[in-house]
């Protein structure tokens, strides 16, 4: 087996220096839909029927302490990821790889909580955003461990697999 076969894809210093840019124009969008969708998530968070707002005074919590430790959890999956993605990007900036592991742990942050959804996106538009990073997901799995395609014509699984998620959203 030849172990060049398998080598980490690196990229040229030229290719790095559009790549990261290129990387950040991608994910911008999605980290700036996330944290649109912030305060909706929230206001949506404190609307609780008078039976809940009576069992939580009876357990002596008040309304904003759920909301508050649910908000927690999806600015703590959001962030975990979102960290790891620049991180990645950062240290390994020749490594093509990277950029796509990055881009689906970002997407995995972005469409795995609320945030998004109570963006205000245009219906169309917030499809997109989900089938483009479903579709990376598992296209991820077709071009593992070097970001190429088994053969020549499996790029047509990766447009199969955005379409199919577009027409499913």
């Amino acid at each position: 087996m030849n172990s060049h076969q398998y080598g980490a894809p690196h990229l040229t210093d030229t290719q790095a220096a559009f790549a990261r840019p290129l990387w950040l124009v991608l994910v911008a969008p999605m980290i700036g839909m996330f944290l649109m969708g912030l305060p909706k998530t929230y206001e949506n968070l404190l609307l609780y029927t008078p039976e809940t707002l009576d069992g939580l005074a009876r357990i002596g919590l008040t309304a904003r302490a759920p909301a508050l430790y649910l908000m927690s959890l999806e600015l703590l999956l959001f962030s975990v990821c979102m960290i790891s993605a620049i991180v990645m990007v950062w240290r390994r900036p020749r490594d093509r790889v990277v950029y796509l592991v990055a881009f689906v742990m970002l997407s995995i942050g972005v469409i795995y909580t609320t945030p998004l959804f109570e963006s205000g996106m245009a219906l169309g538009a917030l499809a997109l955003v989900i089938a483009i990073c479903e579709a990376t997901q598992m296209l991820f799995l077709f071009v593992l461990p070097d970001v190429r395609f088994v053969t020549r014509r499996s790029w047509l699984l990766a447009i199969t697999l955005l379409i199919a998620r577009c027409l499913i959203w």
